[in-house]
This record gives C-alpha cells, structure tokens and sequence, in this order.
C-alpha cells in the first residue's frame, strides 16, 4: 500500500536489477522477480553481459533493454515496479531505455550510503528517506539483498568457469588450482603476458609452466 502511495499505481509485480563484474572480468546482471505471495524464483533471470566489461551504467541499459524488448516481443507481462539496484546514474540509464521502449513503468533505484547500507528510494528525480523501522524499509532491504545474492552467486560461478575454461588448458601441469592463483594475483591476460618470470614463480608456478603460459599469450595475440 505504501508503494502504492509512491508510485500512484497498483504495485502487484516488482522486478529488480543487479549488476556484479571484478577488474572487468565475466561481468554479469541479474534480475528477480517478487509477487503478492512472494519472491517468484522460476522468474529469475541471469545475463552474461554482450556490450561492456566494467561501465555500471551501459550493462543497466543492456540488461533491461534484452529483458523489456523481449517481453514485449513475446506478448508477456510487464512488471508494476522497476528497481534497480543503484543510485542516480543506474536509475536513469534503466529510465532511459523504458521511455525508448515506449512503457509507462516507473523505475526507482535502491540508493546506498558509503557504507553500501539501503537509505533511500531514488524516483522521479529525487530522494524518498526510508526510516530504518518501517515495514517500507524493511521489505525493500530484503529485495536489495535477494538481488545482491543472486548476482554475487551467478557472478561467482561465472568466475570459477572463466577460470576452468581459458588459452592454458591445453598447457601441461597447469591444473585448476594454478589458474586460480593466476585469477587471484592477475587483472588481466595483459598483466599475465608482461609479468616476469619471478613473478609466477613467487605465486606457486614453476618456471617451465611460466615461460608456456607467457608464449602461448605471445601467440595469441600474433593471431
């Protein structure tokens, strides 16, 4: 009801967006789905992300275009409610593509504090307070972290298949937990490829291994 209050409409339907990436790897967003009787869970919804690595803002505007477009494309139904897990910038970037897309759905972000804690309801240009006793708050706080739970876990599974799935699994001796260390010390394939050979060593990779691992990146990039 109090929703209601806000939005000026019926809120039986919510979806909310999340986004999760780390120095730019397999980044991903997420979607969940709450109704009257609860968090719809067959709804959910996990995107690997096609447009950008590490802008916040281009993967809202993806993700909520490929999931908007096709469900006007499909004839489905439209959420009441459109939060997104975020200040001003995540809000309007998700806004800007439901006016391109011609829907009359209102779209507010789950704003945080600098200690990433829930303390306001972005909408409409400005910033609704939420008082922590409320019930309000509270049910928003519990939508915020159904998301972020979602996303951290598809996001952690995602890294983990990245990091079972890459050009060194043809190279012998590096099993699974070598490429976790390089995972873990490295950003990126580049920071990989202009390492020195001590380097690797001092993370657990033997020479031999390290002088393949850095020609087969000299190779790849010839390609």
């Amino acid at each position: 009801q109090e929703l209601k209050d806000v939005f000026k409409r019926e809120i039986n339907k919510i979806e909310v967006f999340d986004n999760a990436q780390l120095f730019g790897t397999s980044p991903i967003s997420a979607m969940i789905v709450f109704k009257n009787d609860g968090f719809a869970k067959k709804d959910y919804r996990k995107y690997h992300l096609k447009s950008t690595t590490n802008d916040d803002y281009q993967a809202i505007r993806e993700v909520t275009y490929r999931r908007y477009q096709k469900l006007l494309l499909e004839k489905k139904e439209l959420p009441d409610l459109i939060l997104v897990d975020g200040g001003v910038g995540h809000t309007n970037a998700a806004k800007e593509v439901i006016d391109s897309l011609n829907l009359k759905i209102p779209v507010a972000g789950l704003k945080k504090n600098n200690k990433h804690q829930l303390e306001s309801l972005y909408y409409d240009d400005k910033d609704i307070a939420l008082l922590k006793q409320t019930n309000t708050y509270k049910f928003l706080l519990k939508l915020s972290e159904e998301v972020h739970r979602f996303a951290i876990d598809f996001h952690r599974k995602t890294r983990t298949k990245a990091a079972n799935q890459s050009p060194f699994d043809d190279i012998v001796g590096l099993g699974e937990k070598r490429k976790r260390a390089l995972l873990q010390h490295f950003k990126s394939l580049d920071e990989i490829k202009d390492a020195e050979i001590e380097v690797f060593v001092k993370i657990g990779i033997p020479r031999k291994i390290a002088e393949k691992i850095k020609e087969v990146l000299d190779a790849k990039s010839h390609l």
